[in-house]
């Protein structure tokens, strides 16, 4: 693409972007925990209670002082 066809594309997008609504931060974060508690009867991880790392391979995930089903296999993070 030419040089003037990106600074277009650009332009096009700034001006989109102006035209956005604007919400204070406050707000935003108001309106986002309300979610997040309306919506956490539905959500299995808002209801982990604790979490135990027995060796260096499984996790127990405890929801509501309830053992999980069945232990979790803990994400390998060192290789990623």
């Amino acid at each position: 693409m030419s040089t003037l066809t990106n600074k277009e594309k650009l332009v096009e997008q700034l001006q989109a972007e102006r035209n956005i609504e604007r919400i204070k931060v406050s707000m935003a974060c108001k309106d986002l925990i309300q979610f997040c508690q309306d919506h956490q009867d539905g959500d299995a991880l808002s209801s982990i209670i604790s979490i135990e790392y027995l060796d260096s391979n499984e996790i127990i995930y405890y929801f509501d002082n309830t053992l999980a089903s069945s232990v979790l296999e803990r994400p390998d993070i060192e290789n990623i």
